[in-house]
């Protein structure tokens, strides 16, 4: 999942962007609309940066478990960034053009396999398979407008 709406700018800088009222009230609408569609997670994974982190915090509708914050979620996919995530049913929030490039990794075994994805801030990409290097598919990419409205 992108995350949602976040200010412009922070005065603390880029890591401190807020959520907006905004960027709040439409990632709860799209948590609705998973819910609606029966997808939950185990665990929540986040980056550290202050606008994905508020993000998962409003997702225990969909959340099972806990919440980790990972700092590889909040830069480039690094290689041991799969080994970190041990949950079966995971949600990972994240940041453009990171999170395109791990998709592509998982689906297709390269970084540049998810540049097609137009990700915009919080849609969701459904994958099923194996956590590897193509070992997963693309099961569903949901734009937020499609969860937002029943």
């Amino acid at each position: 999942m992108r995350h949602g709406i976040a200010a412009d700018e922070a005065d603390e800088g880029d890591a401190a962007r807020p959520l907006t009222a905004r960027g709040r009230e439409r990632t709860l609408e799209v948590v609705a609309g998973l819910e609606r569609l029966k997808l939950k997670g185990d665990h929540v994974y986040t980056s550290p940066l202050r606008r994905a982190i508020e993000t998962a915090s409003l997702l225990g509708p969909i959340n099972r478990g806990g919440v980790t914050v990972l700092p590889e979620l909040g830069a480039p996919p690094s290689p041991g960034l799969l080994a970190e995530l041990t949950y079966d049913r995971a949600i990972l929030v994240g940041h453009m053009p990171w999170l395109a490039e791990l998709c592509g990794i998982v689906t297709l075994g390269v970084p540049e396999g998810g540049a097609a994805l137009d990700w915009r801030k919080g849609g969701v990409a459904w994958l099923v398979g194996d956590l590897r290097p193509a070992g997963m598919a693309l099961r569903a990419f949901l734009p937020p407008r499609i969860l937002r409205h029943p």
